[in-house]
């Protein structure tokens, strides 16, 4: 934002004011109240510094999808690391039977993925791209013969790990509930995008178009 500091932005707001039948009071105009913001920032300095740390603070307190997205970057690599393990580890080769044989190096690509598209689902609340990773991943292992269950498996052990580890942090005591919705909910939805893309190949495979 650094480049705009110096430019002029020209903008006309009338027809969004006619639109709403609004219009600011003139007193409120940054013209008018830079002289108050200044004579106050003279006259009592410090009393000036302390509520804008005030604010500053209040602003960070009140955004748990930064705070959260924060301990998720410190976590990650030994969530990855724990992910690798379970995949690779014999007892569970029945349950992931494709993803077993994988290089952990894949396993890790793949992981990743899925947690940086959750820290956006925490940072900006959007989970447009969820669904579209798991149409895409759906039919990426439906074409490789991999029935729905492996996949979902494997989603299903990243989203619930990661859950787990951010609800137990102490810096986010007091976030469980939204850990639970912004992880929970992903996780249903990919669940759910999968297995409407496997039904929907096994419908264009069993009634192909002529």
């Amino acid at each position: 934002m650094l480049k705009y500091i110096d430019r002029r932005l020209q903008v006309d707001a009338a027809t969004t004011r006619r639109i709403l039948d609004w219009h600011p009071f003139a007193r409120y105009h940054i013209a008018r109240r830079m002289l108050f913001l200044i004579e106050n920032m003279t006259a009592n300095p410090n009393l000036w510094e302390q509520r804008n740390l005030a604010m500053a603070n209040k602003a960070i307190e009140e955004r748990p999808g930064l705070k959260i997205y924060e301990v998720m970057n410190e976590i990650k690599e030994e969530l990855l690391e724990r992910h690798i393990r379970h995949l690779a580890d014999p007892a569970f080769k029945g349950i992931y039977p494709h993803y077993h044989a994988l290089a952990p190096e894949t396993l890790r690509v793949r992981a990743k993925l899925l947690c940086d598209m959750l820290e956006v689902v925490i940072l900006t609340g959007d989970r447009r791209h969820i669904l579209h990773y798991a149409n895409y991943l759906a039919r990426e292992r439906s074409l490789e013969g991999i029935s729905q269950n492996e996949p979902r498996n494997v989603l299903c052990h990243v989203a619930e790990d990661l859950k787990t580890t951010l609800a137990n942090h102490p810096k986010l005591s007091r976030f469980q509930q939204r850990i639970h919705d912004d992880i929970g909910m992903s996780l249903q939805l990919l669940h759910d995008e999968i297995e409407g893309v496997y039904e929907s190949m096994a419908e264009c495979e069993a009634h192909p178009l002529n």
